[in-house]
């Protein structure tokens, strides 16, 4: 299991007209992961991995100069897909 957080900040660039969106609430997002080795010599590895288990919504900062062409928040520090999956399978030649 893994945490990401984000800690509370301020946008502070001028563009801010709405003064209720320039507080930036911090975030924390919970991820999980699971592995298994198997087969001959373990050469084999099943996987699985859940992002953004408990689905947190961005918060909306108002930091964007396009309203209505993207989501109103910072893509780099926040997820903007929600809860999603990955199963595989890996191997060691």
């Amino acid at each position: 299991m893994v945490e990401r957080y984000t800690g509370t900040y301020t946008v502070r660039n001028g563009l801010t007209v709405y003064r209720d969106f320039d507080r930036v609430p911090g975030l924390v997002y919970t991820d999980i992961n699971a592995s298994y080795r198997f087969g001959a010599d373990e050469r084999l590895e099943g996987f699985v991995s859940i992002q953004n288990v408990f689905d947190q919504d961005p918060p909306t900062i108002a930091i964007n100069g396009n309203p209505g062409l993207s989501y109103p928040t910072n893509k780099q520090n926040f997820d903007v897909i929600g809860t999603y999956g990955t199963v595989g399978v890996r191997f060691r030649y």
